[in-house]
């Protein structure tokens, strides 16, 4: 908490250095305190009298004209960057997250943007900031659709944690591209346990009872997190969900490879406890068509492959097709289902169409 504490003061202090960026020729405050007298709702002189009496040290009285000037508009960028650190200063955070809001609202300079996101990634992995600011994203500003994936992915991992499980319990839930940097990021670090429980929480989805595999039939909508099925990635390889052919309206992953790349065909994450476990699913491919792209699964940990297809194919058309997966005691705490790619000496393509995944405990 403390060196979170410690991030937010010194983004606070580059934030308050940029009320100086480019400003004009200060007035005198003999000159201000005249315009005031003319007119007291002159906010520009309010202002700039609030931070007349800040350079003289005087915070107290700056901050009750600041203050004035922050009720009567929204709008006043200097007021609300003095504002803001000086909230968090006194521990004020529900109005130090009101004042952050408005600023990343407004069309301000990147100079005050980024000090202002990094002032707000540190507030969540503060137990005292972070309810404040899970209200201002329960209302959906335009920015927290850029923000919550920077937070997933350059922030405290516990506090991004902490901030969308707070949202998945309220009105506003994160949504798939909001928290899917969080997932991923826990999956590198090999938190994969921890990915899954926050995967199932925050997409709202049931957890499949004996159905650790996901959309194994391609029917639901795309997950981008290592849960779901990724796409063909690189030369050579393609890869989409399609209508299956001769399948009834069935929905299939189809995948174009041409026998002699090496790209990242579709993978998904599994996280299985030790023990055999049986895949079935079905396939399609041409009579012709040769034989350069097989499934494996191997632990993610450590890269041991626990089952690989070395079955034959024959015929053609929609064939069932199994393989028995064995997790070992330790070191393979989760597992990538992987089409790998066995590259030729020459370029020969072949179309294959996946669908009907199953994976349970043989019995």
């Amino acid at each position: 908490m403390a060196l979170a504490a410690g991030a937010v003061w010194l983004a606070c202090l580059i934030v308050a250095n940029c009320v100086e960026i480019d400003a004009p020729q200060r007035p005198t405050e003999a000159w201000v305190r005249a315009r005031i007298a003319r007119d007291p709702l002159d906010l520009t002189a309010v202002r700039a009298l609030g931070l007349a009496l800040n350079r003289r040290g005087r915070t107290d009285a700056a901050e009750r004209f600041l203050s004035f000037v922050a009720t009567q508009t929204w709008r006043d960028i200097p007021t609300l960057v003095w504002l803001v650190p000086r909230r968090i200063r006194q521990g004020d955070f529900v109005n130090a997250t009101a004042d952050a809001d408005a600023l990343m609202r407004q069309n301000i300079d990147d100079r005050l943007r980024e000090p202002l996101i990094k002032t707000m990634i540190a507030a969540a992995g503060d137990d005292g900031a972070r309810p404040a600011l899970v209200t201002r994203l329960e209302a959906r500003p335009w920015w927290r659709e850029s923000f919550l994936p920077r937070l997933g992915v350059a922030g405290d991992i516990q506090g991004a944690r902490a901030v969308l499980r707070a949202l998945a319990k309220g009105r506003a839930p994160a949504s798939d591209a909001e928290y899917a940097p969080l997932i991923n990021r826990l999956v590198e670090t090999g938190a994969y346990d921890d990915a899954l429980d926050d995967r199932t929480a925050l997409s709202g989805r049931p957890k499949a009872v004996n159905e650790p595999l996901r959309n194994g039939d391609f029917a639901a909508p795309a997950d981008p997190t290592a849960f779901g099925w990724s796409s063909a990635v690189g030369v050579g390889g393609q890869s989409a969900v399609e209508a299956a052919p001769d399948a009834h309206g069935e929905m299939a992953l189809r995948v174009d490879y041409d026998g002699f790349s090496t790209p990242a065909l579709p993978r998904q994450l599994l996280v299985l406890r030790p023990g055999r476990y049986r895949l079935g699913w079905r396939e399609w491919r041409s009579r012709d068509s040769p034989r350069r792209i097989d499934w494996t699964v191997h632990c993610a940990d450590t890269g041991a492959v626990v089952a690989q297809d070395v079955s034959t194919y024959s015929g053609s058309g929609w064939v069932g097709r199994t393989l028995t997966i064995a997790v070992p005691i330790g070191g393979c705490r989760g597992q990538w289902l992987v089409l790998a790619p066995s590259p030729g000496e020459r370029r020969d393509p072949a179309t294959v169409w996946y669908t009907g995944f199953r994976l349970n405990p043989p019995p």
